[in-house]
């Protein structure tokens, strides 16, 4: 890919964000006060995960640690380690037995990292606690050949979905203390993304060839219809939830993307995103649900994170990650700071986590 060194204003112009549809919009804080200034990021650092665990990784995911940092999950084509980016730069690496290729990582609120993968056949739950302790595996027997996870808000619970080749989808909820699978039951859709919240769980899904959100009760019964959402058909890439329960979704087409906000059952936002090719489009939301941030990557588009007004549409900043051409994954916010996955190219191609404050 050619290399295209360009200012960020210039980026600013020649990546438009259009908005095709926005409801609801506000313009002030409460009582009529004005809204908070939007946040400013810089890149503050950068850590070289294939130097910190001394092989050529690839990331498979990230995510917030309630007791601070970030820890992502990387894997080679045999191994697999789990290691905790603090919000200082600071790094503490573990290795796990090794994961599937699209192996995902969640972590309770005391630190305990819980990863879920499918190999052979087998949905294997693994609970890594802080500290020395031995990591204690759970496995599923099952059909599919790949599963997305989310925790209960206390983390006493896994949910994977797994959806099936040909059939319905599986939900399974697995107590983590004790790694009994809770409940099984078939979905009438096929979840990518899940995400837990006090009302219950959310998934991004696909029905029909369309992308859909879709929610369900604690004891994964469906709560109401799924919400198609609008658009061409496009692949799901990523979801959230807001602190008041709004969920955040962005889908991927060939050349371009969309982020969509669902509050109930209604679109509120919708956002087309252009320079999209080579990032996984995955996103992380601020805790007042007010902003998202949207890694962005393509031809003659210098990779960077997005920030987006999630009331308005609007697009209020890009900071710029790699000084020319690259990829990017994934994202996660911990406190004041963002942490995404990727590669510049022209760095020696190492697997990158760039540190946002």
């Amino acid at each position: 890919m050619p290399t295209a060194r360009r200012t960020a204003a210039a980026l600013l112009a020649a990546v438009p964000l259009g908005v095709a549809l926005v409801t609801g919009c506000t313009a002030t804080g409460g009582d009529g006060d004005p809204a908070p200034a939007p946040p400013s990021w810089t890149r503050a650092g950068t850590i070289d995960l294939d130097t910190t665990v001394n092989a050529d990784v690839r990331p498979h995911d990230l995510a917030a640690d309630p007791t601070g940092g970030v820890v992502a999950l990387v894997g080679s084509s045999d191994r697999s380690w789990l290691v905790h980016l603090g919000d200082d730069g600071s790094t503490v690496r573990r290795e796990i037995p090794a994961a599937g290729p699209d192996a995902e990582v969640a972590v309770t609120p005391d630190g305990t990292a819980v990863v879920a993968g499918i190999r052979d056949g087998v949905l294997t739950v693994l609970t890594v606690p802080p500290g020395d302790a031995e990591p204690t595996p759970t496995t599923v027997a099952t059909a599919a050949t790949r599963s997305t996870l989310a925790l209960s808000p206390d983390g006493g619970t896994l949910v994977a979905a797994l959806p099936a080749e040909a059939g319905p989808a599986e939900l399974v909820a697995v107590d983590v203390a004790t790694g009994q699978v809770a409940a099984r039951t078939a979905a009438d859709v096929s979840p990518t993304h899940l995400v837990t919240g006090a009302d219950g769980l959310t998934a991004l899904a696909v029905r029909d060839g369309q992308p859909v959100l879709a929610r369900f009760t604690a004891d994964l019964r469906p709560a109401g219809d799924p919400v198609v959402l609008p658009g061409a058909p496009a692949a799901p890439a990523g979801l959230a939830l807001t602190a008041d329960g709004r969920a955040v979704a962005s889908v991927a087409g060939p050349t371009s993307g969309r982020l969509v906000v669902v509050d109930g059952a209604e679109v509120t936002t919708e956002v087309e995103l252009s320079g999209t090719e080579d990032s996984g489009l995955d996103l992380a939301v601020d805790a007042d649900g007010r902003y998202a941030y949207v890694p962005l990557a393509a031809y003659q588009v210098e990779p960077g994170i997005v920030t987006v007004d999630l009331a308005t549409g609007e697009r209020i900043g890009r900071t710029v990650l790699c000084p020319g051409a690259g990829s990017l994954g994934a994202i996660a916010a911990s406190g004041d700071t963002l942490v995404a996955t990727g590669v510049c190219l022209g760095s020696g191609l190492t697997t990158t986590a760039f540190l946002l404050r």
